[in-house]
Parts: structure tokens; sequence; C-alpha cells
């Protein structure tokens, strides 16, 4: 019985962490939560991200020259026309 009672102690000593604890305590959970292997996981994620947004801009610069290219032949062709009409 006095065993048990010396059990349920520790427990409750346990259980309850003073403030001391407490404040060293929390930033051992945050460092658990963030491991090695969360981290490499958010770094590889951001790294897919920023592939993403750096594509998204690479297209955009690309149809754009791409438009322009079109309108200059388009320019061309127009001039051409114009010549073939005018003889």
């Amino acid at each position: 019985m006095e065993r048990a009672r010396k059990t349920a102690d520790r427990v409750e000593e346990d259980a309850v962490p003073s403030e001391a604890e407490n404040k060293g305590g929390s930033r051992r959970r945050i460092k658990r939560r963030l491991s090695r292997l969360t981290l490499r996981i958010l770094a590889i994620n951001l790294f897919a991200v920023a592939i993403l947004f750096v594509g998204v801009l690479y297209l955009d610069r690309y149809q754009s020259s791409l438009i322009q290219a079109e309108l200059e032949a388009v320019s061309h062709q127009a001039n051409l026309f114009a010549r073939a009409v005018g003889e």
C-alpha cells in the first residue's frame, strides 16, 4: 500500500511541472516537433513551390516574347502583301 502511494506521489509530481521546468520544457517540445526529417520535408516543399513560382515567371516572359514575335511576323506579312497589291 505504501509503495503504491509513493508511486502515485511521483506521478503527480511529474504531471505538474514547476514554472522553471515549464519554460525549458516548451522549448524542448518545439525542438521535438521540428525534427530533422520535418525540416527536410519542409525544405523540399518550399523548394517545390519556388520552382513553380519561377516556372510561372519564366512562362510569362516566354509567352510575351512569342506574342511579340507573332506581331512582328504579321506586320512583315502585311507589308509584303501591301507591296504585292501595290504593283
